[in-house]
């Protein structure tokens, strides 16, 4: 276990032996892709449609500065199938446990050694589901908002 996992300062929205960090180093995503899974993923547990919103906005940066970007090689396919399955499943059946959409974004996103336009067009739709069902409702869990 790492060392800095048991640690979070400011909130509780992190939790886990199994991090978000750890699954963006193991799948080794690029910055974009480690913002919008990060925003994604939290959303629920801390600021609701605010971090939803964050992801979306992330990912139409993302998509400006896809052609520009120089391919990395990762590992592969079915590697990070598994990082993903390992993720997802160290939360299963707990309040934390990923929606269908949450893991499909996690899918189109971790899963290839490199995401194309479509994934990034499947990962907007997959926000914008997530945003209208979130709209207008508090983030859950024991989040504790402390800048109120």
């Amino acid at each position: 276990m790492s060392a800095a996992n048991p640690t979070q300062v400011g909130g509780s929205h992190y939790a886990g032996e199994y991090q978000h960090w750890d699954l963006v180093v193991r799948t080794e995503l690029n910055y974009f892709e480690g913002q919008i899974t990060k925003y994604v993923l939290r959303h629920r547990f801390k600021n609701g449609s605010q971090d939803l919103q964050k992801a979306a906005h992330f990912l139409e940066k993302y998509k400006e500065v896809y052609p520009q970007l120089t391919p990395k090689l990762r590992s592969v396919e079915l590697e990070r199938r598994q990082e993903v399955a390992k993720f997802s499943n160290s939360y299963a059946y707990t309040p934390r446990a990923l929606s269908s959409t949450e893991r499909r974004v996690l899918l189109l996103l971790c899963s290839r050694s490199r995401c194309d336009l479509s994934d990034l067009r499947a990962v907007q739709d997959c926000i914008e589901a997530l945003i209208a069902e979130y709209e207008g409702s508090a983030p859950t869990g024991g989040y504790t908002n402390q800048d109120r």
